[in-house]
């Protein structure tokens, strides 16, 4: 004897409720559908884990040099019209892409400007690294360090410019993380 009132029944496959009710409107065929919706669900589950962004799969050569580009791009715009003159809309039409496309490789235009920071530093830590390693007498070795630091200078004329000029469009940690990174040079 029931009382009248419609129950949620489970899923034959995993035991959760799986919203059919029993009574009024509830059917035999509604309940095989959501039990076999539920195990291929669980199937696929086991055969693709979801990945957080944080475990996301390694970026292919096309993207890593889809992002320098951006960089090169961003620091030239930076360069000429300043961090906060240039929008992540004209980095994207800059570059052939849509701005979403921007957004997926840095998550704010300040990871932008910390990335063209990021990329200047390391640049010059290995070539003076490099030019510090090559040996010879102390005024050789600060005359290779010197040559390194004035052709990167040369290379790369817009990522010093945005460096030095845009740094302190950096908020509180981002500026902690630039400035160690220089620091450390």
């Amino acid at each position: 004897a029931s009382c009248g009132r419609a129950q949620v029944l489970a899923c034959a496959g995993c035991g959760r409720p799986n919203g059919v009710r029993s009574g009024r409107g509830g059917s035999a065929a509604a309940l095989r559908r959501r039990t076999l919706a539920c195990q291929v669900a669980a199937r696929y589950s086991r055969l693709v884990p979801s990945r957080p962004r944080s475990h996301a799969p390694k970026p292919t050569a096309d993207s890593l040099a889809l992002r320098e580009r951006m960089l090169d791009v961003a620091s030239e715009l930076f360069a000429s019209k300043s961090f906060a003159g240039t929008t992540t809309e004209e980095i994207a039409t800059a570059v052939g892409e849509l701005r979403g496309t921007v957004y997926y490789h840095f998550e704010t235009k300040e990871a932008i400007l910390e990335g063209i920071q990021g990329r200047l530093t390391t640049e010059l830590n290995d070539r003076l690294t490099e030019a510090r390693s090559e040996g010879g007498s102390p005024a050789e070795r600060v005359e290779r360090m010197l040559d390194a630091f004035i052709d990167l200078a040369f290379t790369r004329p817009s990522d010093f410019a945005t460096s030095l000029e845009d740094l302190k469009y950096l908020s509180g940690p981002a500026r902690k993380r630039a400035e160690g990174r220089a620091d450390a040079i």
